[in-house]
């Protein structure tokens, strides 16, 4: 730990973490962080983790990244936005490997080059993100929340005199790499309806019923991995801080390049997950429209909270740097 930052309760911690799909994240969203949590104290934080929201201690979570950012409200007294982020842990709301939702909802909404391996990288990472929201839907009617999803609601959410004296401005928007198309989504909304019916014959290609967040995880990432550093190297995206390369469990063909509707039937199987809508399901027959609808709502999201990334705490006006603790070498 960084002796010479102190931390204070209500501090946003935004962790630049080692592992390929942390790496992805970070690409996907054009920033340098992938995680956020909220201090309880100088010694504990909160965060959604692996299995729900949680509490955890800074020093322990700061040793598994390279480093974290520190960030603050400009507010002094944040107590009001520390008991919201305490009463959503209290809750034990569900989480769904936020990781791997997380980075879809990237690849769905940002303007990342699909050549070369990239459709099939984009259509892991979906098929993964929808085989974890519907099976750890959660059946008390809380809905399960990405970690900076959390934070922000954190401070929104919280009592004040002026209302919203908490809130976090948030400026984000789509990173190009350097290529004019639209974002997956944008291009899923231009198809035909005779695509979306050829989609909707597609079979689901992944399984509901894979079990625990922690072998999901580890599933997605041996799975992705291969595909990322690939994808990577195809678009000469390599960045020094990518983990080593792994031995590829399979080969990766361009042969086996996704088809328009085999990608629009992920997409659609995602968005419709992601709205935690009870008449959306796995066996639900959606119409077009229905499915369209599902999509647009993540460029036009209802719930602001709901689309907000690490990258876009970073960039928010309402907090200010306050330093950078060293974890991992």
């Amino acid at each position: 730990m960084n002796d010479e930052i102190e931390i204070r309760r209500g501090d946003v911690l935004l962790f630049h973490g080692t592992d390929f799909i942390s790496w992805a994240i970070r690409t996907f969203d054009g920033t340098d962080v992938n995680h956020a949590a909220i201090a309880l104290d100088e010694a504990t934080l909160m965060e959604a983790a692996a299995r729900g929201l949680r509490l955890a201690t800074i020093e322990a979570e700061v040793s598994g990244s390279r480093y974290v950012r520190v960030r603050r409200h400009t507010e002094d007294d944040l107590a009001s936005v520390v008991a919201t982020a305490a009463s959503h842990v209290k809750r034990r709301a569900p989480y769904a490997y936020q990781q791997i939702v997380m980075l879809a909802l990237l690849a769905a909404t940002r303007t990342i080059p699909l050549g070369g391996t990239g459709r099939r990288m984009v259509r892991s990472i979906l098929d993964h993100a929808a085989a974890a929201l519907n099976a750890f839907v959660d059946r008390d009617g809380i809905r399960s929340m990405i970690c900076s999803e959390f934070v922000y609601r954190a401070f929104a959410e919280a009592p004040s005199d002026p209302a919203e004296r908490f809130r976090l401005l948030i400026h984000s928007g789509d990173i190009a790499f350097g290529e004019v198309e639209p974002c997956l989504a944008e291009w899923a909304l231009q198809q035909s309806a005779e695509t979306y019916e050829a989609a909707f014959r597609i079979p689901v290609s992944f399984d509901v019923t894979a079990a625990q967040p922690d072998e999901a995880g580890k599933a997605a990432e041996e799975e992705l991995a291969p595909l990322i550093v690939a994808w990577a190297e195809d678009h000469n995206l390599v960045t020094e801080d990518m983990p080593p390369a792994p031995p590829p469990s399979f080969e990766v063909e361009e042969s086996d390049e996704p088809t328009d509707e085999e990608m629009l039937a992920s997409l659609v199987s995602f968005s419709t997950a992601l709205l935690d809508d009870s008449e959306f399901g796995i066996g639900t027959t959606l119409g077009v429209a229905a499915a369209r609808g599902a999509i647009q709502g993540l460029l036009t999201p209802a719930i602001e909270a709901n689309f907000v990334t690490p990258g876009d705490l970073l960039k928010s006006p309402t907090l200010v740097d306050i330093g950078r603790i060293d974890g991992l070498g």
